[in-house]
């Protein structure tokens, strides 16, 4: 065999990460033009040259291409002949996905091995349905504490022919890995890759519900509706449940703080919003959010309960005025609670802001510090403890007797925020210190609380946090008028 044909037949062994002689012989025999179809015979020599010149070498009970000679000439075939490359791909996924899957798993791991199939079978199929499963198992990963499961499926897609559906789950993986690592803004890039063709699809769906996400936490909730609505929309027909609950809560919560917004003037296109328009923003939310609690409560959203949408709902109830409906709610949300469930301590949290709102300071006591022991118990809740300690100063501080202790426990969230590098809290919870200081009102008390504000607000500019920013000001107004 000349060097050439060598080549060539290591060419087609290099596009799987492994193989074993079954494997091997079925793919010469299908794909190198000069052994006949079917010819294992003639694929056996082919191997053993191959062999016997270290082009192929021993890997954990099968064979691979030596390293990393194999690297290149995969890239050779997958941009000279992408569809060969794929035709390879596909024969092996068929092994792999039955007598090759073993010998896989001992070399990669089970799940590295589940992963990479799933991969291969995507690129080779070049259908949405593949790139479906293929996603579902990544987010399934996601969930379930591995996330390196996202970069290591962005990674291998990089290495594989391109097409627009690998280049809009490249953006997808690779968008979903910054955002889990907190890279928010470099993370919104990529999923404006996938969302500048719409595709409805679950790729589609996700990726528009995390813009939305994103611009509503920066104030934005004029331009997170139409990402929100877009993502419902893909996400109902595809028929992914769990991505439909978590998206009808965020549209909810932020059709909610639309509406509050438009009351104040504060929208820019509602500055001079009609009541009727306000109200039908806070029924549009009340839609949402109860179809997120019926979608949880009828078992669809693989391991979510209603408890986030009937607490989302209880806010919104009381922002329409509705006290009795929100407190009703969010007992609902708290009959059910599970201290497991990483939402609880909120739960609790906003529990106690309604009942102090409601004039009932026993039930709001209790509700907070249920909440601070249930964030202490746990060793991941430390942004939970930051924020009931900030619903606790909000609730103390309205009492005389308790100002003190109201200031004290808002220096303690503020100081867990800046030790948890969160801005966002720790521009809510320099607020609350504020007030709390005013509210006792001592000499020095008022002194700290003008450079508590100039940082809140500082901070909240940095995140583009307009209703933030508005909610500061309007307390830097009062302060002045009080005390200038």
């Amino acid at each position: 065999m000349t060097t050439a044909d060598l080549m060539a037949h290591a060419r087609v062994l290099s596009v799987p990460p492994l193989f074993d002689e079954e494997t091997a012989n079925d793919l010469l025999s299908r794909h190198i033009p000069e052994i006949p179809s079917g010819s294992r015979v003639r694929a056996r020599g082919a191997l053993e040259e191959l062999r016997l010149t270290g082009l192929v070498v021993p890997a954990a009970g099968g064979m691979r291409v030596v390293d990393p000679l194999r690297a290149e000439l995969r890239a050779e075939l997958s941009q000279s002949d992408p569809t060969r490359y794929r035709e390879v791909l596909s024969h092996f996924v068929q092994h792999a996905r039955n007598g090759l899957g073993p010998t896989l798993e001992v070399a990669l791991g089970r799940r590295a091995a589940e992963l990479n199939v799933a991969v291969q079978a995507a690129v080779a199929s070049d259908s949405p349905g593949d790139y479906v499963e293929l996603l579902d198992r990544v987010m399934h990963a996601s969930r379930s504490e591995r996330p390196a499961d996202v970069t290591a499926a962005a990674r291998m897609l990089q290495q594989q022919p391109r097409s627009p559906q690998s280049e809009r789950h490249i953006a997808l993986f690779l968008g979903l890995r910054l955002w889990q690592e907190g890279h928010r803004e470099s993370a919104i890039r990529e999923f404006e890759r996938v969302t500048r063709h719409p595709e409805y699809d679950t790729a589609f769906g996700i990726a528009s519900h995390l813009i939305g996400a994103y611009r509503h936490d920066r104030g934005d909730d004029e331009g997170a509706l139409p990402f929100l609505q877009q993502s419902i929309a893909a996400l109902d027909a595809t028929g992914d449940a769990r991505g439909l609950h978590l998206a009808l809560t965020t549209l909810g919560r932020t059709l909610r703080d639309f509406a509050a917004a438009s009351e104040l003037g504060r929208a820019d296109s509602f500055t001079d919003a009609p009541q009727s328009e306000v109200l039908d923003l806070y029924e549009e939310a009340l839609d949402a959010l109860e179809r997120a609690v019926l979608i949880a409560e009828e078992g669809l959203a693989e391991g979510l309960t209603a408890l986030v949408p009937l607490v989302e709902l209880a806010v919104t109830y009381r922002r329409m005025g509705a006290m009795e409906m929100a407190v009703a709610t969010v007992e609902q949300s708290l009959d059910s609670l599970v201290e497991s469930d990483p939402h609880s301590t909120w739960a609790l949290t906003v529990a106690a802001s309604l009942y102090r709102e409601q004039g009932n300071d026993r039930a709001a006591g209790d509700a907070i510090d249920r909440a601070v022991a249930l964030a202490k118990r746990s060793g991941t809740a430390s942004l939970d403890l930051a924020r009931a300690l900030n619903v606790l100063a909000t609730i103390e501080r309205k009492t005389p007797t308790s100002r003190d202790a109201a200031v004290r426990h808002a220096a303690e969230s503020v100081a867990m925020g800046r030790q948890l590098h969160n801005n966002r809290h720790t521009s809510q919870a320099l607020h609350t210190y504020a007030l709390a200081l005013l509210g006792r009102g001592q000499e020095d008390d008022i002194q700290s609380a003008r450079p508590a504000l100039d940082e809140a607000e500082k901070l909240l500019f940095g995140l583009g946090d307009k209703r933030g920013l508005n909610m500061v000001r309007r307390t830097r107004k009062g302060f002045l008028r009080k005390f200038s």
